[in-house]
């Protein structure tokens, strides 16, 4: 499915994702080739919830603009527009595969 014209105009970013291939021998996550895609990113405060019951304030949410990508809470992310910039990999909170009725439409990812 292509994703609409009007929609990607709204992309101001583009996000690299990293995704997590394996764990070596001491937990620490190995990451396969990176991949980018158009994304919109919006740092406001947001309440997410956790199938557990706990819950966290995600700073930054990004919307991935991918019909055809897929987002693990494992996988590193980055983006072009980092606020600030930092050394250290976004924690990922939550991803959510967004369908419509052609399949998946966007990717949505809570940051905290």
């Amino acid at each position: 499915m292509a994703l609409e014209r009007d929609w990607l105009s709204l992309s101001h970013d583009t996000v690299t994702i990293e995704p997590c291939t394996a764990m070596d021998g001491y937990g620490a996550p190995t990451y396969g080739t990176a991949w980018t895609s158009p994304a919109i990113v919006q740092c406001n405060r947001k309440l997410v919830f956790f199938k557990d019951g706990k819950s966290e304030v995600s700073m930054t949410q990004l919307f991935v603009l991918s019909s055809s990508g897929h987002i693990r809470m494992s996988d590193r992310l980055s983006w072009t527009t980092m606020n600030p910039p930092s050394t250290q990999p976004a924690r990922i909170l939550t991803v959510d595969h967004a369908e419509d009725e052609d399949g998946q439409h966007h990717i949505e990812v809570n940051l905290g």
